[in-house]
């Protein structure tokens, strides 16, 4: 028995020296995971001088606990989409998950982070006959907006995408991808610091105000004055904003 994630047994995240917690910077982002350090990376090859911080160890939270699959499906199909928001924005939400699978292996590729980042496909599973149908029509809605490969598996055909029979069939879509998610991680650990980024784990932020240059952050260590705050802590969000608090729905999920 581990209470660890199996990922971390893959993953060698750099050793974060020893840092004194700076009075001043331009940017302080709370929050190491994939959100925090995609930002801190971008500020820091902008010239601004940048400061990570968590409450936990770097990256101990979802971004090195997750499934590790990189999906470009949007739950809601595009019928549900454009009745609630109009067929232009259903067309660009649609559009977002294509771009985004299509961004991350573009940076895996251009920054060299080793993550076993592939294009392995994913299997959705039905558990009745009737999700099978539903399954089964989805795929062959048409609708304008990017097309999304896919082909439907009968329950006939099980066994040649999974080793079970349980299921009344599904639907594969080929152009999903997967990474090892701590392994990318580290990368992206690696390409802050390597930026000039400064992490500081186990530096819990208690407060923010508003000061004369920007923000006070208080924190466990001691004071810093931002000239701007990035607050990337997503589930994790506690009552140091109650705005954003209440916009985030932590959500369990049970990962094998």
């Amino acid at each position: 028995m581990k209470t660890t994630p199996l990922w971390w047994d893959d993953a060698s995240p750099p050793n974060l020296e020893s840092q004194t917690l700076p009075k001043s910077v331009d940017v302080l982002i709370i929050g190491s995971g994939y959100t925090g350090l995609n930002a801190a990376i971008q500020t820091a090859r902008a010239g601004r001088s940048t400061l990570v911080i968590d409450a936990q160890d770097a990256g101990w939270g979802c971004s090195t606990r997750n499934g590790g699959q990189v999906a470009m499906g949007i739950k809601p199909n595009y019928a549900e989409l454009s009745r609630k928001y109009g067929k232009q924005k259903a067309i660009n939400i649609l559009r977002e998950g294509h771009d985004a699978l299509a961004w991350i292996k573009s940076f895996v590729a251009d920054e060299q982070i080793d993550c076993d980042f592939q294009h392995a496909g994913d299997f959705d599973g039905a558990q009745n006959s009737n999700a099978f149908k539903q399954i089964c029509a989805s795929v062959k809605e048409s609708s304008p907006g990017p097309q999304t490969e896919a082909h439907i598996v009968t329950k006939a055909e099980l066994h040649t995408e999974i080793g079970t029979d349980r299921y009344y069939g599904g639907v594969v879509y080929p152009e999903d991808a997967s990474l090892q998610p701590a392994r990318y991680h580290s990368g992206l650990m690696q390409k802050a610091l390597d930026a000039g980024v400064t992490i500081i784990p186990d530096c819990k932020a208690l407060n923010i105000a508003k000061a004369s240059s920007g923000q006070l952050v208080s924190t466990e260590k001691g004071d810093v004055i931002a000239a701007k705050v990035i607050v990337a802590t997503n589930g994790y969000t506690g009552s140091l904003l109650p705005w954003l608090q209440r916009r985030v729905i932590p959500i369990g999920s049970c990962i094998i």
